[in-house]
């Protein structure tokens, strides 16, 4: 990851804590009744969906598990290193996936357009409070208007189930 993924990584993670971001952190499963062929417990790391709580300016980040059954791991886990915001990776919603009420609410903030089709991209705007208010309704939206998903920083949240719907 560059410098700059990483900085626009973590300036956008911090605006998003708040909202309650999920994404995945890599976590080392035990299974302590398998043994590989050198005697070892069996082990593998996989993907574990967490909601991100902490974040400093060092892009060190703390996480709390979403699925009750990993939560001890996750805790364990925690404990034992700290996760850098290289290894947290969010879901989001991609522009182009706005419901036609979304972009409704989005007129009403300020006068803004949006492009789902072409540039997947919203301009326009008439205050800088209507800037301010459609960051807003991105973060509690959890749409990516930074680009993250292009540039595989995040994860596309584009299923009818969304990740943000079952956590809650």
């Amino acid at each position: 990851m560059t410098k700059e993924d990483r900085d626009l990584l973590i300036r956008d993670l911090a605006g998003r804590i708040p909202y309650g971001v999920i994404g995945t952190v890599p976590l080392t499963v035990v299974d302590t009744k398998h043994y590989d062929m050198d005697g070892y417990h069996w082990d593998d790391e996989v993907d574990v969906d967490v909601e991100l709580d902490a974040l400093n300016i060092d892009g060190i980040i703390s996480v709390s598990a979403i699925e009750p059954n990993l939560s001890e791991e996750v805790m364990y886990a925690q404990e034992a290193e700290e996760w850098s915001v290289e290894e947290f990776k969010p879901y989001l919603r991609r522009i182009v996936d706005l419901t036609d009420e979304e972009i409704e609410e989005i007129d009403a903030i300020g006068e803004w357009e949006v492009d789902r089709l072409e540039g997947n991209s919203i301009w326009g705007g008439d205050t800088v409070e209507s800037a301010s208010d459609l960051i807003h309704f991105f973060n509690v939206h959890h749409i990516d208007y930074n680009h993250l998903i292009e540039k595989g920083l995040a994860y596309a949240d584009d299923k009818r189930d969304s990740v943000y719907k079952i956590a809650r």
